[in-house]
């Protein structure tokens, strides 16, 4: 019987909440591991990846109804995705890295943008002429597995609201 199954079969609260603080326990090295790993040296003198692995631990706390209503993945994927989150948030509040922003880029051609097309590369292609022609069959949409996305992004307080599986865009 796999973790979320475990976890979905307790009706009780504090049974679930048990059984949540023993799994949480059973993953606490992998995902300090990962976290050591994944942490941007100049964040290390101030957060360190057991504070980390705490607010993650909350997270999942509060999210795991949410988690349990429609699991795409299995548990501890779901928990190493929170931590990475909450590591990316603490990297953002900490170092102050800035979403991207169209007016702060900069172009890196000194003139004018190239005027390119699909057709030279095309050419190149020798499977381009009979895709252009229709004599290939035409492949249907991504039938990829759920992707975790956040879908709603940040909270009002900075910090990640819960997670689901959401397809792809």
């Amino acid at each position: 019987m796999s973790e979320t199954q475990r976890l979905q079969g307790l009706k009780s609260p504090k049974e679930r909440e048990q059984l949540l603080a023993e799994l949480l326990l059973q993953h606490q090295d992998r995902l300090r591991r990962m976290v050591k790993l994944r942490m941007d040296r100049r964040l290390k003198g101030r957060v360190s990846p057991s504070d980390v692995l705490q607010e993650t631990f909350i997270e999942s706390a509060r999210c795991l109804d949410r988690y349990l209503e429609k699991p795409g993945q299995p548990f501890f994927l779901w928990i190493r995705f929170l931590a990475g989150m909450k590591l990316q948030a603490l990297h953002r509040h900490h170092l102050g890295a800035q979403a991207r922003d169209a007016r702060r880029e900069i172009s890196l051609y000194r003139g004018a943008i190239p005027q390119a097309t699909s057709e030279p590369l095309a050419a190149t292609n020798p499977s381009a002429p009979a895709a252009a022609s229709g004599d290939q069959p035409r492949r249907g949409p991504r039938s990829d597995p759920p992707a975790w996305r956040p879908e709603a992004g940040f909270g009002s307080a900075g910090r990640p609201r819960c997670f689901s599986a959401v397809p792809p865009r």
